[in-house]
């Protein structure tokens, strides 16, 4: 006969006070209760797709006053084409309003950004009001960029819009020594 186990998702974990300690102190660091970075540490934030590095990348950007609206990796990670050594290059859109300056990147600089992936690097973008008006880089991130956070689906909307104006062949995309360079079509 076997006996019926009931399974409510719940568990009582008992582990050692001083890693205990470690664990409150580390969810505090993170405005988080005990339990959700556990959670998160142990399987990810599966129904949104964001990884920890990624959450705690917003949640320092809102602490620092800055309003997020998405974050794209773009370059060759977001291509599948990283070799030892690349960097992750990270796009930080921001809400509109805001200036982008140096002093914007110092202040994001003073930081502390350990938990960001190894070699990343971190660009400050606002979203373009006219996407038949965008630089390379908007054009670049249109093709292979992969949106990880968009906090109200407008980065998607715009990604798809620049993607249009390309499709439309009134930019064209060529390569100088392997390097990508945009120009407009004369037609």
């Amino acid at each position: 006969m076997s006996k019926k186990i009931n399974k409510s998702g719940k568990f009582v974990l008992r582990i050692n006070p001083e890693l205990h300690a470690e664990l409150i102190k580390k969810a505090s660091e993170r405005e988080y209760s005990l339990n959700q970075y556990c959670k998160e540490v142990l399987g990810g934030k599966r129904d949104e797709g964001a990884s920890l590095w990624l959450q705690e990348l917003i949640r320092l950007l809102k602490k620092t006053g800055f309003q997020c609206e998405g974050v794209i990796l773009y370059g060759s990670a977001s291509r599948g084409e990283e070799r030892e050594g690349s960097d992750y290059d990270l796009l930080v859109v921001l809400e509109t309003g805001f200036e982008i300056t140096s002093d914007l990147y110092r202040e994001f600089d003073k930081k502390d950004s350990s938990f960001l992936p190894k070699n990343s690097s971190v660009q400050f973008a606002l979203l373009p009001e006219d996407p038949e008006s965008v630089g390379s880089l908007w054009l670049e991130v249109s093709l292979d960029g992969i949106i990880l956070f968009d906090k109200s689906g407008k980065v998607k909307s715009v990604l798809q819009r620049i993607r249009k104006h390309i499709a439309s062949g009134k930019v064209i995309r060529k390569l100088s020594h392997g390097h990508p360079y945009w120009v407009h079509s004369r037609n």
